[in-house]
């Protein structure tokens, strides 16, 4: 086997192909394949040992690749849903440099697909974060929240269908899980009808401050018209936020 290369068998049976590329390319590129280069070393010779990635398609382990090497990537020859799976990998391997980049292009030039395909982005919480935060947006605010609590209930596939149903521990793993999202959303912008009946439900899965913040004010019978209100900004920072993502 050489020296300094790097080898995947990538996706599964019966797709799956080899792949070869060079240690310290990789090592510059991701952090991801940093670590596991590290890990995998032989002490003797340093040749690597073969990596199996077979939750990434050879298709899209191939285009991530191509990046890695030529450090650029058009975006214009794939369709949504393969852009989709680009960002998923580049997330998964820390690609810091091309996630901005796909994070950007959806969200300003696919920005309709997305709202109409938003289940297709469900395992990216950073893109569900960029969405919510993205004041460009055409969805009204009650949408951004439908789609994020879709997306929180589609993390946790054990919640029963009907919200009556949930129990304390239901209501506690999905607050758990929208922690990071609940703060960004500007509530403050919803019809007191929008919060009655698409909020409300979904009181225990709120920060207590926060909940007990908005009931004030949507309580409050001298509150303007929604269409009087300049849009809010969301409770929380930027600096905070991608603090909290770190750990993702």
């Amino acid at each position: 086997m050489m020296k300094n290369i790097m080898i995947f068998e990538v996706g599964n049976d019966p797709n799956i192909k080899i792949f070869c590329a060079h240690m310290i390319i990789l090592n510059y590129r991701s952090p991801y394949l940093r670590r596991i280069l590290s890990t995998n070393k032989k002490k003797n010779d340093e040749t690597l040992v073969h990596i199996k990635l077979s939750n990434i398609s050879p298709e899209i382990f191939s285009v991530i690749l191509r990046y890695i090497y030529g450090g650029k990537l058009s975006l214009e020859e794939y369709d949504n849903s393969d852009i989709i799976k680009i960002l998923i990998v580049a997330n998964e391997l820390s690609l810091q440099e091309l996630f901005p980049y796909l994070e950007t292009f959806l969200i300003e030039r696919k920005a309709d697909w997305m709202e109409q395909n938003f289940d297709s982005i469900y395992r990216t919480k950073k893109l569900l974060v960029s969405l919510i935060q993205n004041k460009g947006t055409q969805a009204s605010e009650v949408q951004v929240w439908e789609h994020t609590i879709k997306w929180g209930i589609s993390q946790n596939p054990k919640l029963p269908s009907n919200i009556e149903n949930y129990s304390k521990d239901d209501f506690n793993a999905l607050k758990n899980t929208l922690q990071q999202c609940i703060p960004l959303i500007r509530f403050y912008n919803l019809t007191s009808k929008e919060f009655s009946e698409k909020v409300l439900p979904y009181k225990k899965v709120f920060p207590k401050e926060l909940y007990k913040s908005l009931i004030k004010d949507f309580l409050n019978n001298d509150r303007k018209p929604i269409e009087q209100v300049e849009k809010m900004e969301p409770c929380v920072t930027d600096e905070i936020i991608e603090t909290n993502l770190k750990k993702y």
